[in-house]
């Protein structure tokens, strides 16, 4: 029998065990003559097996390192406290955690939890977005401006209309906690604007020119705009001010112009009347050839013809 205060036996399957702890007697027998027995002791004391609880799971954000307060926090069970993690702790992997034995018992214990990572939300990045004048901007032409490889499913504010700042927010998800958020800045192109409609008279015989026609456009045109068709004289002219992307509907507007009649005095005539008579604007309009407007007025005042007169009806002129 051996001396040692602590004994081992060997357990199921072989693995080696402390002995139950307990007082254990150890007798020797007197040998006649001697009567009396002889005895001692061994008082047995169990030092208890190393415990590092059972397997789990943790997830983690990503990006984070694992601590081992977490990874401990996963054990199931009742784990020893003051074992060692390995391998050095980082992030999505398999953590083994150890509780070395002490002596007598020679096992150590072991569990493991395997780590994975949830992915940090990802709003993508910061862009710019120009729309037309007078559109709402939707929630696909914001999200297609962002920069990278943004998650869908995230939210935009404020509520969309046109021209201004937009946010657009990806919530995290647990364990992860900090949202991720990125912004367009959406910008408006005016419309085309070519004003509205016109009127303009010109005088018989000449050609409209562009700077006539603009004159005349109501409200505020855009300058650079086209005029058609070929400038002449008396039609329709139209102005037409090309949309600039993302704009696609071009603006025109019409100018109608008329023509004024250039005066007509006819041509010259010749008349003769009786001495010491007064020529009449009658008898003078009589002789001018051609087709005279009416309504002109003779020069000078109407006398005879004592001598040659020169009387003038507009820009021509009768010799008396």
């Amino acid at each position: 029998m051996t001396n040692s205060a602590e004994l081992l036996i060997q357990g199921e399957h072989g693995h080696q065990q402390c002995l139950v702890q307990g007082t254990y007697t150890y007798t020797v027998t007197a040998t006649s003559p001697c009567t009396v027995d002889s005895t001692s002791e061994v008082v047995v004391s169990e030092q208890a097996t190393p415990n590092a609880g059972t397997d789990g799971t943790l997830t983690i954000c990503e990006g984070t390192t694992v601590t081992e307060t977490q990874l401990f926090d996963e054990l199931g069970g009742t784990p020893d406290s003051g074992g060692t993690w390995s391998p050095t702790l980082s992030g999505a992997g398999t953590y083994t955690y150890t509780v070395t034995a002490t002596s007598p018992c020679t096992v150590d214990s072991t569990s493991q939890v395997v780590v994975s990572e949830q992915a940090t939300p990802n709003a993508g990045t910061d862009g710019t977005l120009t729309i037309c004048e007078g559109t709402t901007v939707t929630e696909s032409q914001l999200f297609d401006e962002l920069g990278g490889t943004p998650e869908s499913g995230g939210t935009w504010s404020p509520t969309l209309s046109g021209a201004g700042t937009y946010t657009y927010t990806v919530t995290a998800t647990s364990p992860c906690t900090g949202d991720d958020t990125s912004e367009v800045v959406v910008t408006e192109q005016a419309l085309p604007n070519a004003g509205t409609d016109g009127i303009l008279t010109i005088c018989e015989g000449i050609t409209v020119t562009e700077t006539q026609l603009f004159d005349e456009l109501g409200g505020t045109p855009d300058s650079g705009g086209t005029w058609s068709p070929s400038l002449s004289g008396a039609g329709t002219y139209t102005y037409t001010v090309t949309a600039t992307s993302p704009c696609t509907v071009d603006s025109t507007s019409e100018v109608v112009v008329s023509e004024q009649a250039t005066p007509n005095a006819g041509t010259d005539g010749t008349l003769t009347i009786c001495e010491g008579t007064t020529v009449t604007e009658t008898q003078l309009f009589d002789q001018l050839g051609g087709t005279p407007d009416s309504g002109g007025t003779w020069t000078p005042t109407m006398s005879g013809a004592r001598n040659i007169h020169l009387y003038c009806y507009g820009n021509f002129a009768l010799y008396c």
